[in-house]
């Protein structure tokens, strides 16, 4: 994955890069967590934020997160509730854009099923049915992580 990552990058930005995957990777201290946080923040963020803008989305959310991981790349130790509380809306607008069929194809089921009830009472099923699935997601993230299959083991 990194050759593709140095491909992808120009020239003098690919060696500076590539520089510091070697220095991460050489210390041999565990889990390089400078890797991730130099990435999401000198690249992830940055395309998630112009995506966001693309769509009419608030850059807020991903700058955040884009601060965040520069200041642990920096050294500075952050919080969980401080990571969550940033997370959770970026994510919001990665997952909505990451399956945007998902919402259509729901909204056009909805649509269909409800076509010969009353307007206020289609609005109204719409409506529970993206508060379900909202709390569907809410309480996905509120799972302990050892109750998850996917879950990195510790």
């Amino acid at each position: 994955m990194a050759g593709e990552l140095f491909d992808g990058l120009e020239s003098a930005g690919a060696r500076t890069w590539a520089r510091r995957v070697h220095h991460e990777l050489v210390r041999g201290d565990g889990v390089p967590f400078g890797l991730a946080h130099d990435w999401h923040a000198g690249s992830v963020a940055s395309l998630l934020t112009e995506a966001n803008a693309q769509r009419g989305g608030a850059a807020e959310p991903h700058l955040t997160v884009r601060s965040l991981h520069a200041r642990a790349l920096a050294g500075e130790r952050i919080a969980e509730s401080v990571w969550s509380a940033a997370l959770e809306p970026a994510l919001r607008d990665v997952y909505r854009y990451a399956y945007a069929y998902a919402y259509e194809e729901a909204f056009a089921t909805a649509f269909a099923a409800t076509s010969s009830f009353p307007f206020a009472y289609v609005r109204a099923y719409i409506r529970e049915y993206g508060r379900q699935d909202e709390a569907w997601g809410r309480d996905a993230r509120a799972r302990p992580a050892e109750a998850s299959p996917t879950a990195w083991p510790a």
